[in-house]
């Protein structure tokens, strides 16, 4: 069992490392680079100069989030043994999240083509919407960390962290938007547990084959 469980968590680890790495690209540098905040047209304009680009960003933006699914899928495995129900939550409550930025991507692509910079205006508000999932998705994970011997409580303690900073980012970006350029960078450096999760199950694994406490 606990070789099994090292299996799983090493394979929850390179998902989850790819989605990072892969959508780290996708957000960080072809969205930097073509989208405007605030600014549809101006955006719209980057996307039209930079086609290849923009679908390359495409493409980074599906794989990256296949790589998200698949992360979600082998944390619920290996956190099953512990709590089934609330390892189901882990897919389901990430599931939303990606839901709703297809959505914006979706929007996007139509606006790219029909060269409709209204429904590109769409998509920022859209993508910020998902915050509260990628905060919610990754508490049950905190607590069958917390509640389990699979890894040391300072992980799960710092998944519920990350959690408040994606909740925060939501919070201020919609209800006090003047200070979200101003704090942004505060507010995602505390999700750096999600990172502490990624080096744990890749460089770790798993410590114990009894789970239960």
């Amino acid at each position: 069992m606990l070789k099994e469980n090292k299996k799983i968590a090493r394979m929850a680890g390179v998902w989850y490392l790819g989605d990072i790495v892969i959508l780290i690209f996708s957000y960080m540098f072809v969205d930097a680079k073509l989208l405007v905040s605030g600014d549809a047209a101006a955006s719209l304009s980057n996307i039209n100069a930079n086609k290849p680009l923009f679908y390359i960003g495409c493409a980074a933006f599906l794989i990256g989030y296949i790589c998200m699914i698949m992360s979600a899928l082998m944390l619920m495995k290996l956190f099953k043994q512990v709590d089934s129900k609330q390892a189901t939550l882990i897919p389901v409550l990430l599931m939303i999240g990606v839901v709703i930025v297809f959505i914006g991507k979706a929007l996007e692509l139509n606006a790219a083509v029909t060269q409709n910079a209204s429904l590109l205006a769409l998509r920022e508000n859209i993508d910020m919407s998902a915050e509260i999932f990628w905060g919610l998705w990754l508490v049950p994970i905190g607590l069958l960390i917390l509640k389990s011997k699979l890894m040391p409580k300072f992980v799960g303690i710092s998944l519920i962290i990350a959690c408040l900073s994606h909740l925060m980012a939501f919070a201020v970006f919609f209800f006090a938007p003047d200070l979200f350029a101003n704090t942004e960078t505060v507010i995602y450096a505390l999700g750096i547990g999600e990172f502490v999760l990624v080096a744990w199950l890749l460089i770790k694994g798993v410590k114990k084959e009894n789970i239960q406490i």
